[in-house]
């Protein structure tokens, strides 16, 4: 027979040498001390001893031996799919507690012995916001470069001709960094996906210049100025080494993780370049 509870066991067969008897317990056997009956004088004996007398009783302690058999796929329950389980032989002695089935797939069960599968322990179910406090880590750790400005042409502006401006193309390319906190694993990954340029003249422009420096078309970024740096830093108070020229690269953020469903957006980064322009005024002479 099969108990369900190992405290009613050793109860049981401690009652059935309770009176007049003192028990002990050992990993697999009942030892019980009795002392019953008869005088000081008697000279007392297993059924009847003396006051003086005692003798003992020795109860083997029904046990289940769990026998490891090894991992593999319990192919009897589909609802665990292709997961690798741990198979055990549990044979027991007559009376001995069985384990609560309710906890455990049984594959084989004979007299005296079944066989168990325990799947795997679940995971702890992380949450996406767990997922993203790492993957918020991972980019903190990311190093994005700051761009180098380009211009042509390069050594001096002209008033009222356009200057083709870029950036170098070189860091236009993603950059990724993972990390792991108590089991949780996550990835970021920072995108350039625009350029502000702020010309130092009062006017910006959104581009996305990270082309050679030719002549302008679509694909470049442009700006004319109307005054040299000489009258500028009288009348806009720039600096004397000309047009501070800024150019500051947008880079969108997401974050991913190995676990399905589990990424989204982790907002904006910004890297800046800097560098100075003389603008000159070249005056025309009609004959």
């Amino acid at each position: 027979a099969l108990l369900c509870s190992g405290t009613l066991l050793v109860t049981g067969i401690k009652n059935s040498y309770a009176s007049g008897k003192s028990c002990s317990i050992s990993p697999n056997t009942i030892y019980c001390h009795v002392k019953t009956g008869g005088t000081d004088s008697s000279t007392g004996s297993n059924n009847n001893p003396g006051s003086g007398g005692s003798y003992t009783v020795v109860s083997s302690k029904p046990v289940c031996v769990w026998t490891y058999l090894g991992v593999g796929v319990d192919t009897s329950n589909s609802s665990f799919g292709s997961t690798q389980g741990t198979y055990y032989k549990i044979s027991c002695s007559l009376n001995a507690v069985a384990p609560n089935l309710s906890y455990y797939n049984v594959v084989y069960f004979s007299r005296g012995y079944f066989i168990i599968w325990i799947p795997p322990s679940k995971p702890t179910n992380f949450t996406s916001v767990d997922y993203k406090n790492v993957a918020s880590q991972a980019a903190n750790s990311i190093t994005l470069p700051s761009p180098y400005i380009e211009m042509n042409p390069s050594a001096m502006g002209i008033v009222n001709l356009p200057e083709i401006f870029a950036i170098n193309s070189s860091i236009w390319h993603p950059y990724t960094a993972a990390a792991s906190v108590g089991g949780v694993s996550a990835s970021a990954t920072a995108t350039p996906i625009g350029i502000n340029w702020n010309f130092g003249d009062g006017s910006t422009l959104s581009c996305l210049s990270t082309t050679q420096l030719l002549i302008p078309n679509l694909d470049t970024c442009t700006h004319g100025y109307r005054l040299s740096s000489y009258l500028a830093q009288k009348l806009l108070n720039i600096s004397n080494l000309g047009y501070e020229i800024t150019a500051t690269v947008v880079w969108s953020v997401t974050w991913s993780s190995s676990t399905p469903g589990f990424s989204g957006n982790l907002g904006t980064l910004y890297t800046t370049g800097t560098t100075y322009l003389q603008v000159e005024q070249i005056e025309s002479i009609n004959n």
